[in-house]
């Protein structure tokens, strides 16, 4: 369960059921009045977690199609964020490279782009 804090009244009040899967802290993102943190163990989808402050509202933000073949050991190795308005996803699908994903419309699965690949991060 979830609660909240009310700044002035003193008083918490439980807001429902909040999503059970871990999560990395801090969290990565604030965008359109919620916050926004990568699942650490993405099952079904749910690789974006949000908590909008005005409704009050758990939610998750769909990921790109292909995050979700990732397994556990590759999730892990993303983070996510705000670029220039929009939410992003970094995933490093190797040692050597990472892309960088940007959602250009918020919360439409479709608009995801992968926006850069940097690649030779250690050239040899």
């Amino acid at each position: 369960m979830a609660e909240i804090y009310t700044i002035g009244t003193g008083t918490w009040r439980n807001i429902g059921k909040a999503p059970i899967h871990c999560s990395t802290l801090p969290f990565d993102a604030f965008l359109n009045g919620a916050i926004h943190w990568r699942n650490f163990l993405p099952k079904g989808g749910e690789f974006i977690h949000s908590f909008n402050f005005d409704t009050e509202q758990f939610g998750t933000v769909p990921p790109p199609d292909h995050f979700l073949e990732l397994d556990d050991f590759f999730a892990e190795f993303t983070t996510s964020g705000v670029l220039g308005g929009c939410l992003f996803i970094i995933h490093f699908p190797d040692f050597a490279k990472f892309d960088i994903w940007v959602m250009k419309e918020y919360g439409v699965k479709e608009s995801w782009t992968k926006q850069f690949v940097i690649q030779d991060m250690y050239p040899k």
